[in-house]
């Protein structure tokens, strides 16, 4: 069957504060020609597990998502719609943020789709008492099938800004190595858009 080629950006962006309630913010970004996205969370964890560079804190997230759907201008293109464990690093800091995936991965689903997943470097910036951001996005393809990166790109970066949106609250982490479970979950595809950003398109097997 014919790849799914799409593109989603994102990644982890949402400012930290230690406090008893957490409230979590992803980069709004506008992406040409999406209209909306649906995903299917069913799981979701988050921990912090140490500090990274310039004292930020490192954190940890994984969740299961069953389904990830693109509603597109021109079409609608469905990633996957099988339950997929997704993981993510970051560190973040009071105004700063990074993630960092520096080799491309794959993920393979029960029925044999393959999802590809980019190299992924991002950086952002918030401005919380303004409620907004921006973000600087660099993704790299090499190593894929033709199939999926048809075209030479290999790399390519993007730079947006946006506003802060929340997605969910927490319990707060009093220290860097302390464990922070979930208490609720605001904007399912915020959460998707950021765990995967760098998810470059579903490939079907033959």
């Amino acid at each position: 069957m014919s790849p799914v080629y799409s593109v989603l950006l994102g990644l982890l962006a949402f400012p930290f504060a230690y406090a008893a309630v957490v409230t979590l913010y992803h980069v709004e970004q506008v992406v040409e020609g999406l209209v909306s996205a649906e995903s299917a969370v069913s799981t979701l964890g988050l921990s912090a597990i140490g500090t990274g560079e310039n004292g930020m804190t490192r954190y940890a997230m994984q969740y299961i998502n069953s389904l990830a759907v693109n509603y597109r201008t021109d079409r609608t293109v469905t990633l996957w719609s099988e339950p997929i464990t997704l993981n993510a690093n970051w560190e973040e800091g009071a105004t700063e943020y990074r993630l960092s995936n520096p080799t491309m991965s794959t993920v393979t689903l029960p029925s044999g789709q393959r999802v590809y997943f980019a190299a992924v470097d991002k950086k952002c910036w918030f401005d919380i008492p303004n409620q907004n951001g921006s973000c600087v996005v660099v993704q790299r393809l090499e190593g894929f099938p033709a199939a999926v990166t048809p075209t030479a790109i290999r790399e390519f970066t993007t730079s947006y800004t946006g506003r802060l949106l929340p997605w969910a609250t927490i319990e707060a982490l009093p220290t860097a190595t302390a464990s922070g479970s979930l208490s609720s979950l605001a904007g399912a595809y915020g959460l998707l858009g950021t765990i995967i950003a760098g998810a470059i398109g579903a490939l079907n097997s033959v």
